[in-house]
């Protein structure tokens, strides 16, 4: 669906940080910090790479949706 292909684009990191922390597989949304201990990260790298991932996600809509 959409939301899958936008993902795609996505590198591994960032999909894992987007998808985990709105919940988007179902289960509860992870806070930054459990996000970061998981991946070896610290709690603001994460939200610096969340942030990134979602300007990434909303620029790749506007192009989407200018086809």
């Amino acid at each position: 669906d959409y939301i899958d292909s936008m993902l795609e684009r996505l590198n591994e990191v960032d999909r894992y940080l987007v998808v985990h922390h709105f919940a988007l597989e179902g289960g509860e949304p992870q806070t930054l910090q459990g996000m970061g201990k998981s991946l070896g990260i610290s709690r603001e790298r994460a939200r610096q790479r969340l942030n990134r991932a979602m300007r990434k996600l909303q620029v790749l809509s506007y192009q989407c949706s200018a086809l």
